[in-house]
């Protein structure tokens, strides 16, 4: 049976100020008409029904999420009591689903992605749950087909061929790079074979739990006296008491990057992680002198802008290549090719204990 968990924790600095602690980037509307984290269930509604659904998030959002998603079982929000990054937050849903289904597949996705048609992404889904019928040892991780050198992903190198389904192919993940500098990028382009490594993973719940056993025992040890109360009255206490000490590492370093039987699935859709606000530009369409707009805004000899209004107005002139982020209570102003650095003001207003 297939299953989605949504990962819908992240603090989403780069979005500073209209993500906060209180309410982060995926719990914002990015001009979708709906938060980012309902866009996501709504992506996956015609595949994966809301019962075979887990979000996995911070506690502190529990309340929101589930007032944000009415639809989903209270007991399918899970809150991490502590920030363990991705090999944790995945080995608990995976030790989670494993007390109620041996056989449970796991789509895993991020909270925060914007894709288009919603309608490829599930066949795509479907179709890795196909090649995990016949390979049950394989971990499956999507890769998307670059349209530039960008320097802001991970890259995937394919290697042989390993199936298809339903006209998506499946390549061995042959080696995963790093975010790269510009010139690398340019040569991945170059060479063909590499993809952008999405965060997006589909695989059996037993296959991955065996690999953080093998790979990072001592998390695996801490996940199954957690799972040992799933279900229980007990479950919260537990999670509080041993969650906060797991070791805080990715699963692209813990386990995918160290994994030997591990597939890219090849798409070829609208992705978009939504990383920085510069995403504006690629999810709106620009006025006459190229500024991006969110909100009510006037521009008088002001081009190549992103400008975000949230509870006022924003008015420029005579400047250029910017990000303008207003908020009732903060503005945010910085050239665009700093788009990347806005979470240092976040660091630093934490250590001001602001």
């Amino acid at each position: 049976m297939l299953y989605a968990v949504i990962m819908a924790g992240g603090a989403g600095t780069r979005f500073w100020p209209a993500s906060r602690k209180a309410r982060p980037k995926q719990l914002l509307d990015f001009g979708l008409g709906r938060p980012l984290v309902e866009e996501t269930i709504h992506r996956i509604n015609d595949l994966i029904p809301p019962e075979r659904t887990l979000i996995m998030t911070n506690s502190e959002y529990v309340d929101i999420v589930s007032e944000l998603l009415p639809e989903l079982p209270k007991r399918n929000i899970l809150g991490e009591p502590a920030c363990r990054d991705t090999s944790a937050c995945i080995g608990l849903a995976a030790a989670v689903l494993l007390k109620e289904d041996p056989d449970a597949v796991m789509a895993v996705m991020p909270s925060d992605h914007i894709i288009r048609p919603s309608e490829l992404f599930c066949a795509t889904l479907a179709s890795a749950a196909k090649l995990l019928a016949t390979r049950k040892e394989t971990l499956v991780t999507f890769g998307i087909e670059p349209t530039e050198p960008a320097t802001g992903f991970g890259y995937i190198k394919e290697g042989e061929k390993v199936g298809e389904y339903d006209g998506t192919s499946f390549f061995r993940a042959k080696q995963f790079h790093e975010k790269p500098d510009i010139a690398k990028a340019k040569a991945f382009l170059d060479e063909g074979g590499y993809y952008w490594n999405a965060g997006i993973f589909v695989w059996r719940a037993d296959t991955v739990l065996g690999c953080i056993q093998r790979f990072l025992p001592d998390l695996h040890d801490g996940l199954s006296l957690i799972a040992e109360k799933a279900g229980t009255p007990g479950f919260t206490e537990r999670l509080n008491q041993v969650y906060p000490g797991l070791k805080k590492i990715s699963i692209d370093f813990g386990v995918m990057e160290k994994a030997e039987d591990r597939a890219v699935a090849a798409v070829r859709y609208f992705w978009d992680d939504v990383g920085s606000w510069r995403a504006l530009e690629r999810l709106l369409k620009a006025d006459s002198q190229d500024n991006c707009v969110q909100g009510e805004f006037l521009g008088i000899d002001s081009s190549n802008l992103i400008v975000s209004a949230r509870g006022g107005m924003v008015a420029t002139v005579g400047v250029e290549g910017l990000i303008v982020v207003h908020t009732p209570d903060a503005t945010l102003v910085c050239r665009k090719d700093d788009a990347e650095a806005v979470k240092k003001v976040v660091e630093q207003l934490r250590d001001e204990y602001r």
